[in-house]
């Protein structure tokens, strides 16, 4: 499909992505089921060096850094309101009495 000023054919971010070699998504499926995806490279170091630029004009600003536990007590879930209404959906692992908070991720 082309439109007018363009000399090329346009792609959408799927097709960009798999060009540029940054995004992996039959992999990612494998992994982890549908909907989702690897940043890879470039990719994966420009979310990097987003987060990098979010956090120092943050840290600018004067807010304070911190990694916090992937793991939290009842009290917590509550406490950032994911408790009561999305305790149905939360991972928690029973034997320890704890859950993995909504954000979590490895990096």
């Amino acid at each position: 499909m082309r439109y007018p000023g363009f000399d090329f054919p346009l792609r959408d971010h799927v097709e960009l992505g798999e060009h540029l070699d940054i995004i992996d998504i039959p992999r990612a499926v494998k992994l982890a089921g549908s909907r989702t995806y690897f940043l890879k490279n470039a990719g994966a170091l420009l979310e990097q060096a987003v987060l990098q630029f979010a956090l120092h004009h943050m840290v600018r600003k004067g807010f304070t850094p911190m990694v916090v536990p992937h793991l939290v007590k009842d009290e917590a879930m509550v406490g950032t309101a994911y408790f009561p209404v999305g305790q149905e959906q939360t991972y928690r692992l029973p034997e320890d009495q704890v859950n993995l908070i909504g954000t979590a991720r490895c990096l």
